[in-house]
């Protein structure tokens, strides 16, 4: 009786099949929440709120943005808005420091989580392996700073002024310090503290997140690339060099003896068709002519 063999042999790939994408594992998605989401984020948040809070409440943004207006001239409410961003800044400069040593020790960080909490992926291979350097995380956070101060800079000076002489950001981050006292059921209080903290995040929290966001995507763009990316760079050019010399016109080279160009083989015949044409049609007029 024949044996039959019920093992599956897997389909070979077709060379133009896209590779499947790997998938993280449990630990490498946390520690990017922790790196990228939690400290980046919102470690960032708070540290941000903290330092334009109290650049607020010891009137260092009005002093520098009157140092500024009397300096360099222009409006002084556009100074304020570059001196809060930057104090913005800050929390974003001081987490980009944890993140790039919380990227310094990734692998461990990803065993352990993998260990704790799913061991079924402590076998699966770190995806995103490029290193964060210092060049790379300087780089992203200079981008950052400067895309998010830029916009809001611009943003300030397109809106302006209301018509009470108010900056119109200032008097959105009222608007929205105030409905949400009114949201728990209590009177706006400017003096308060939580009533200054709010102010500070209604815009706080908009370019944090852009800042963040940014910088999540610049430094993985300038992170150090792999040596399998590396090499695959370097083959690039050397496969285009190839091509071009296999894709080379044959009309360049010369054409073997014996032997006529295509075109003039075609044009030849054209021209016998033509010929022939015109023979036929002088006989057929002579016998016309006869009859």
């Amino acid at each position: 009786m024949e044996k039959t063999n019920h093992s599956t042999v897997a389909p070979e790939k077709s060379p133009g099949e896209a590779t499947p994408k790997p998938h993280k594992s449990f630990g490498e998605k946390g520690f990017d929440w922790l790196a990228y989401f939690g400290v980046n984020h919102l470690v960032n948040l708070v540290l941000s709120a903290v330092v334009e809070f109290y650049n607020r409440e010891f009137k260092f943004r009005d002093r520098l943005s009157d140092h500024f207006t009397t300096k360099f001239g222009g409006s002084k409410f556009l100074w304020e808005r570059l001196v809060s961003m930057l104090a913005l800044s800050a929390g974003g400069h001081i987490t980009a420091v944890a993140v790039k040593k919380l990227e310094d020790h990734k692998k461990p960080i990803v065993d352990g989580l993998n260990t704790q909490f799913a061991p079924e992926h402590q076998a699966v291979p770190l995806v995103d392996t490029r290193t964060q350097t210092w060049q790379s995380v300087g780089i992203a956070r200079a981008i950052a700073t400067v895309a998010v101060t830029g916009l809001f800079m611009g943003l300030g000076a397109l809106v302006g002024k209301n018509a009470k002489g108010v900056d119109r950001l200032d008097a959105f981050e009222k608007t929205v310090a105030d409905n949400a006292y009114k949201l728990v059921g209590k009177t706006p209080n400017p003096n308060a503290f939580w009533h200054k903290m709010l102010k500070v995040a209604s815009m706080e929290g908009i370019a944090v997140t852009l800042s963040a966001a940014l910088f999540l995507v610049t430094s993985k763009f300038f992170a150090k690339k792999t040596p399998a990316e590396e090499s695959a760079l370097a083959v690039k050019p050397q496969e285009k060099e190839k091509e071009k010399e296999v894709s080379a016109p044959v009309s360049s080279a010369a054409a073997p003896s014996g032997l006529a160009p295509k075109a003039l083989i075609d044009a030849s015949s054209v021209q016998e068709v033509i010929k022939n044409q015109e023979a036929s049609n002088d006989v057929l007029y002579h016998q016309v002519q006869r009859a």
